[in-house]
Parts: C-alpha cells; sequence; structure tokens
C-alpha cells in the first residue's frame, strides 16, 4: 500500500475513534443526568389547605396531641395548648384544667393536623400521628430509667445500727416530764427510785414473751458478777376484764398507766419507748439505752454497768 493511503486510513480510524469516544462520553454525561430528575406528584387531597378533613380521619382521638399537648401545639401551632404546663402549678384547679385541655387537644387534634400540614394520604397521616405515641412511650422509658438510676445511685445506704458490736454505747437521758407527771399511785412509779438496773419491754403475754423472758434470765446467770442488782420486767398488756391462770381476779390484773390521762407517767412513757424494743433503764441516773434484739441485751448491759458504774 502506497504510504499516502495509509496515512489517509490511520487518519480515518482516529477521526472515528474519538467520534465513538465523544458518543460515548455524551451518553455518561445523559445517564448522570437523569439520575438527578425530580418527579413533582400532587397530593390528591385537601390536607394542609385549612379544610376540614375526610371521615376516618378526624373522628378518631388523637393520643399524641393529648400525651405531648403543648409539644405537639408548638409543631401544629396550636398556641393555645402553651397554657398547659403553666396550669399545673395554679393551686386546686391548675391540674383539672390542664387535664381538659390535654383532652380538647386530643379530641380536635386530627382535625388541626390535617389542616396545617400537607399528607399524602390518610395512611401518611396516620402514620405521622402515630409516630408522636411512639416518641411518648420511647420518652418516658428514658424518663424512667434515668429516675430509677438516680434513686438508685443516690440512695444513702442505711445507716446500721451495731449497738452491742460497738465500742462506744452512749446512754440517753430519761426526760424530766417523766419524773413530773408520775404519781405515786400510777403504774411502775417504783421504777424512778429504783437501784438496780431494769431490762423493761412491752409486749403482749404470748409464748414468744415467755420465751424471750427466759432467754434473758439464762443469760443474766451466765454473767452473774458482771450483772449485779439487774432486774428484768416485761409489761404483759391484758384486756381490763382479763382474769389469771387460776380463774381468778388477782395480782396481774392490769393498772391504768396514768391515773392523769393527761399526763405522761412513767408507764406511759415505757410503752411508748420500749414497744417492740428492749430497754436497759438507769431511772436513778434518769438514763436508759434502747436495744432491738433480746441477744444483745446482756452484752450491752455489761458494757452500760462500766459507764454506770
Amino acid at each position: 500500500m502506497p504510504p499516502e493511503e495509509e496515512n489517509n486510513k490511520n487518519l480515518e480510524n482516529t477521526n472515528s475513534s474519538e467520534s465513538e469516544k465523544s458518543d460515548d462520553k455524551e451518553f455518561t454525561l445523559l445517564k448522570k443526568k437523569q439520575r438527578h430528575k425530580v418527579f413533582i406528584i400532587p397530593h390528591n387531597n385537601n390536607s394542609g389547605d385549612g379544610e376540614p378533613g375526610p371521615k376516618g380521619v378526624v373522628e378518631n382521638f388523637n393520643w399524641g396531641a393529648f400525651l405531648f399537648n403543648f409539644v405537639w401545639g408548638i409543631k401544629y401551632r396550636k398556641w393555645a395548648l402553651l397554657a398547659v404546663p403553666f396550669l399545673c402549678f395554679v393551686p386546686y384547679i391548675g391540674i383539672p384544667a390542664a387535664l381538659i385541655m390535654a383532652y380538647w387537644a386530643g379530641k380536635n387534634g386530627n382535625q388541626w393536623a390535617w389542616e396545617e400540614v400537607s399528607y399524602k394520604d390518610k395512611d401518611d397521616f396516620h402514620e405521622a400521628q402515630k409516630a408522636w405515641v411512639r416518641a411518648w412511650f420511647v420518652l418516658m422509658g428514658i424518663v424512667l430509667f434515668l429516675a430509677g438510676c438516680i434513686f438508685l445511685f443516690s440512695r444513702k445506704p442505711e445507716k446500721v445500727v451495731e449497738e452491742v458490736k460497738s465500742d462506744e454505747v452512749v446512754p440517753i437521758n430519761v426526760p424530766e416530764k417523766v419524773y413530773e407527771d408520775t404519781l405515786l399511785e400510777d403504774k411502775h412509779s417504783d421504777f424512778l427510785g429504783a437501784n438496780y438496773y431494769i431490762v423493761y419491754w412491752a409486749t403482749g403475754k404470748s409464748q414468744q414473751a415467755d420465751d424471750d423472758y427466759k432467754f434473758i434470765i439464762d443469760k443474766f446467770y451466765e454473767n452473774p458478777n458482771k450483772l449485779a442488782y439487774l432486774s428484768f420486767q416485761p409489761d404483759f398488756v391484758k384486756p381490763a376484764d382479763s382474769q389469771n391462770i387460776s380463774g381468778q381476779e388477782g395480782d396481774n390484773q392490769p393498772q391504768a398507766d396514768c391515773l392523769q390521762e393527761d399526763k405522761m407517767c412513767v408507764a406511759k412513757w415505757l410503752n411508748k419507748t420500749c414497744k417492740n424494743h428492749y430497754c436497759i433503764l438507769n431511772m436513778r441516773l434518769k438514763q436508759y439505752y434502747r436495744v432491738d434484739n433480746k441477744e444483745d441485751i446482756i452484752p450491752t448491759a455489761i458494757k452500760l454497768r462500766k459507764i454506770w458504774q
């Protein structure tokens, strides 16, 4: 082939190749442009136009509007609902008024939302309103979780009173009023001048009370040298018309706590102070100490004796 013809053929091939590349480029650009096309489909309803909503929409109760009330009102421009949180601080009528407004929002919420915002269809509208309810449950779950965490971490552990194990036992003073209000005829008035220590507890007559009494007595005799002059006095409460074991009225008949009912005599004070507890009394020094468990009475009494000597 002559050189001139070969050059012409190469030139034609080059032009053809460039033409094909140009066509490919235009096709690529066209594809890219087609990806970014936006199609606008008009909604076939009157939502967002301020007109009444269709049946199946406005008749239902809007729980999102009821639960979120003033927050929901901001979204849908119902500014009257902003009064709900402020009503809660009004004495007496505030809470009922806030609940009435929240119910009013729930009753009319669907109509208000339909008037204010444009929706694709009824399903789109209902889904948007259900989202408020779901959000409320999520929010309440978070609030309860955080409140539980705050309660658990801020709660101080209960202080365990180890009255016996502690090396320091501090007796408490008996109120002076007890001495002033007690007459000689009052029950347990003899306690006030006693020169011995008294273990006293107010309880009902029962097998358990008898067992407690026996337990304390046995423990006392295990430490006789350390606990001289220790007396035990359970106050068995009985009905006024009760009789003793033999069926005869006798010394164990109940005695009035205070002849002067409006006074705080020693028996009334003991019943108040030592009910469901055990009290170790030193009435001569006008001091006492309260113990919760019968097992702790004797060890505590030994420590108190060192203080009271």
